[in-house]
Formats: structure tokens, sequence, C-alpha cells
């Protein structure tokens, strides 16, 4: 389990923690679009969660994805939602560093095309477009070879501790056996992201949406990691002046999209700042 020292953190530190697991999806659930995580099983979750607890009010915690899903699901008001840690969240996808010049004027006229014509990705079948578990990781590790390979050079000079050799093979499991994304998250993805780059006018991504990320209430705390090449500062930062929060804050800590959250620096630069926060805003 990536998330099983900072769990084990956070439990330490008095908070209740509950993980969502989002199942694994298989080819008959290629249907399933963005706003079916963050606008029908999320809430489910969270309905299970409130019974167990016995508590209305929930902070939650996303890393990637999950930063999307819980910042979507609070803005479509949730009253409830206190405290929003968004780790890694994306927003500004034209400003991904691994988007340059050229790949951003492709995607600029492919939406003015999908505009003007009505012809677009949201009209493929959803099966065609399906991304199995394998080559998200492939993706996910192309992204940031370098990173790998230090990951494997720091295992080697820490081969004696056993906590470390321990912490890396959970993330390398987590990153050699990634879930598949359903052929319409895909479809989505290209369509709002990554052609509308929606996130930036603080739209959701899901269609007919009447609520925005201004209409999100909740305490927010952002992390982004100043390595993070997937999600990179300039793609996450636009998040903060476009939530209707009042009390919203970024930190920024070594580390790339996966370090921010389960690598070695992870406790000291975000897990203990991240805790004295919710700490501070959970009485």
């Amino acid at each position: 389990d990536l998330e099983r020292s900072l769990v084990k953190y956070l439990s330490a530190r008095g908070f209740d923690v509950y993980l969502v697991d989002w199942g694994r999806p298989e080819p008959r659930h290629d249907w399933l679009r963005l706003g079916d995580f963050f606008a029908d099983i999320l809430p489910r979750a969270l309905a299970a969660v409130r019974a167990h607890s016995g508590s209305q009010e929930l902070s939650l915690h996303g890393w990637s994805f999950g930063g999307l899903f819980a910042m979507s699901y609070a803005a479509l008001g949730d009253p409830h939602v206190k405290n929003l840690v968004l780790v890694g969240a994306p927003c500004d996808y034209h400003a991904a560093a691994k988007l340059g010049p050229s790949s951003r004027r492709l995607v600029k006229q492919l939406g003015q095309l999908s505009r003007s014509t009505n012809l677009g990705v949201h009209r493929l079948p959803a099966r065609m477009l399906r991304s199995p578990g394998w080559a998200n990781s492939l993706m996910f590790k192309l992204t940031s070879p370098l990173a790998t390979l230090e990951g494997y050079g720091e295992l080697l000079v820490n081969l004696h501790d056993r906590e470390f050799v321990a912490a890396h093979a959970t993330n390398a499991a987590f990153l050699d056996d990634m879930t598949a994304y359903p052929g319409a998250v895909s479809k989505d993805i290209i369509q709002h992201f990554w052609t509308d780059n929606c996130l930036l006018d603080g739209r959701l991504p899901m269609s007919g949406a009447t609520r925005t990320l201004r209409d999100v209430r909740a305490n927010v705390l952002m992390v982004a990691g100043t390595n993070d090449v997937i999600v990179p500062l300039a793609a996450t930062r636009p998040l903060l002046g476009l939530m209707g929060s009042v009390d919203k804050q970024l930190m920024t800590a070594p580390g790339g999209h996966m370090g921010i959250l389960g690598g070695s620096r992870a406790p000291e630069h975000i897990w203990v700042p991240m805790a004295d926060w919710l700490a501070a805003r959970s009485v």
C-alpha cells in the first residue's frame, strides 16, 4: 500500500483515517467517466465513512487524480467537507513541463476543431481508448527516467536500512502494478484536460456541471513537488486563485510526483507540516 506509512503517521497523530478503494477497472467498466468517480463513487464511500465514524465533518486528502476527485466533489456543494489536502493535484494541463510549445499549439487547434465541427474524441467508442495498467506504468516511468534510476541508486546505498528497503519495495510495487484507465476516462482526459484545459477556467471535468471550483469553501492545503515533471508547480498553482476558499495555502517540498507522497524526504518535509495544518483546523 503506497500510503501505508502516511496512514500510520496520521493515525499516530490522532486522526481517524479511512482509505477509498477505487477498485481495478476492467473492460466492462469502460463506460465510467471522471464524473462518475467524484460525483457518484466518492459520495457513496464518504456516506459509509460518516456512518462508521459518526461524524459529518470530514477532511479529504488526495494525491494526483485523488486530489482532482476531492476538490471536484467539494465543488459540488458538500458543506461538511472542512479541509482539503491536495497533493500534486492537476490544474493547467497546458503548463505541464512535458507539454512543449508545439504540443500546446496542437491541442489548441484540436480544441478549435472540436468546438467548430462537434468532431472530437468524445465521439469515439470508449473501448478504443482504454489505457491498460502496464501502459500507464510505462508512461509514468518514462516521464522521468532519471528519477527512476536515482531511486534504484538510493536503494543500493541504503540496503542496510530495512525501513528504506521496505518503502522502496512498496513504491516499486505500486509503479509496476498501476490500474487501467477506463476508456471513457481517457476520453475525458483528452477532451476536458488536453484539449479544453477546463480546470484552468474553474470548470469541472464533467458534462452539464453548473458548479465550478469557485464553489469550494473548505480550507485548502496544496502540496507541490519542486521536481514534479507530471504536475509541476506551474500546472497546480492556479488552483489557489480558482477556489472560493478563504483559508488556502500552497506548500512546496522537494520531490517528484510520487516523492511528495511517499519519498524518503516526505515524512519530514510534507507529513509533519500537513498534519500540523490539519490539527489546527480540526478542532
